[in-house]
């Protein structure tokens, strides 16, 4: 019987144990780890809030441009929930950083149509960030058009 830390740890065990016998496409591996985005946030939380006054201690001793730079550099390496999210699926950074983005900002139909295959991740990540710099009633259409226009 196995044991793990947390139900998070036992996610990504049985993730990284079953994606070897699946054929799996890169956007469906993104879309799983999404799945788990939530609880690794949630860890990277707790993570920070247990080390915040220890980091806070360290006001006193150190000039305030260094203590801000190192406090960034904490932060970041435990809320960096792409770098996890990717570790976790075997994909590349930047495209769970991609996936992401098009989870969180998309129009519904660049989202389905990465999902259908349509277009790649890298695809639908390049017309989101074109789309977004419209008019919130624009942005269908124009992904729209972007889509065809890519296929």
């Amino acid at each position: 019987m196995f044991s793990f830390e947390d139900d998070l740890t036992a996610k990504q065990w049985a993730l990284d144990t079953q994606k070897s016998r699946r054929n799996l496409s890169i956007n469906e591996l993104c879309k799983i780890a999404l799945k788990l985005r939530p609880e690794v946030e949630a860890r990277a939380k707790e993570k920070w809030l247990w080390l915040w006054p220890k980091t806070v201690s360290l006001i006193p001793t150190m000039p305030m441009n260094r203590f801000r730079h190192r406090c960034q550099n904490l932060f970041w390496r435990l809320l960096d929930t792409r770098k996890e999210l990717a570790k976790t699926v075997g994909v590349g950074e930047v495209t769970m950083g991609r996936a992401m983005k098009i989870a969180d900002e998309a129009p519904q139909n660049v989202k389905d149509a990465v999902d259908s295959g349509e277009l790649t991740i890298g695809q639908g990540y390049n017309i989101t960030k074109k789309v977004r710099e419209l008019p919130e009633d624009e942005q269908e259409q124009a992904a729209a058009r972007a889509i065809e226009y890519e296929k």
